[in-house]
């Protein structure tokens, strides 16, 4: 292989790798008997994590099916457990003919929109189920529930919701060796606790390749195809000859 091909293969294979989005850290359960699904997905923010909790149910057509809380284990040798849960951002409904409502909770504290977040050396835990009718339990967007939820339990909140964790020591990257386990909560008891399966890796924002550096590496392999042609026309020139 010629220095100039070989250039051109090192070139093509960084800008795939570029291109290339790795999937992010999720668990996920997924248990037909019970009509119970749901994923969670991990990304980092500029003061912690975020996750990202979707009820993945077709339509939830029962209370026991609603998310309503969850918890996770963390490798304290590799990160620290959250020291505040400082952001709920959603959308609620009623189910009714009321437009659906976005919510952005940053209220001070340990509750928002009834979700109470619990810590301690290992393991974060969050709950709508602290006293009272529950109530923002997760749905899947489109849900179309009986009474069993929209009697008692108003308002909900459907598809992807947001939970934001303020921690100063996060790891380079988050892995299933920092999130060790996590565990989804249905129903208003709740009717059901189901540990997910997890993999992926979420990387820090700052590791993504800038657009700028993936407009460079482009202008060099341009550049490189060039020189590779022009000496390709230069040999067929003198075999010709």
């Amino acid at each position: 292989m010629s220095r100039t091909t070989a250039r051109l293969t090192a070139l093509a294979l960084l800008l795939v790798g570029m291109g290339q989005a790795k999937a992010g850290l999720m668990y996920t359960v997924d248990d037909s008997s019970n009509d119970v699904h749901a994923k969670a997905e991990f990304a980092y923010t500029s003061t912690g994590f975020v996750i990202t909790l979707t009820n993945t149910e077709v339509n939830t057509l029962d209370a026991s099916q609603a998310i309503s809380g969850f918890s996770f284990t963390v490798n304290t040798a590799s990160m620290g457990v959250p020291t505040a849960f400082s952001e709920l951002k959603g959308t609620s409904t009623d189910f009714a003919s009321h437009p659906a409502v976005a919510v952005d909770d940053t209220t001070i504290g340990d509750t928002k929109e009834n979700w109470q977040f619990t810590a301690n050396s290992s393991t974060g835990k969050l709950t709508t189920i602290n006293g009272g009718q529950p109530n923002y339990l997760i749905v899947a967007s489109g849900s179309t529930p009986n009474s069993s939820l929209t009697g008692t339990h108003l308002p909900s909140f459907t598809g992807a919701t947001q939970f934001f964790f303020t921690d100063a020591d996060m790891p380079l990257t988050l892995s299933t060796a920092n999130i060790t386990s996590f565990t989804f909560q249905f129903g208003t008891k709740p009717e059901f606790v189901e540990g997910g399966g997890g993999g992926g890796t979420s990387m820090p924002p700052d590791v993504a390749p800038e657009p700028s550096t993936l407009a460079m590496a482009a202008s060099g392999l341009t550049a490189l195809t060039l020189v590779f042609l022009r000496r390709l026309r230069r040999r067929s020139g003198l075999a010709s000859s």
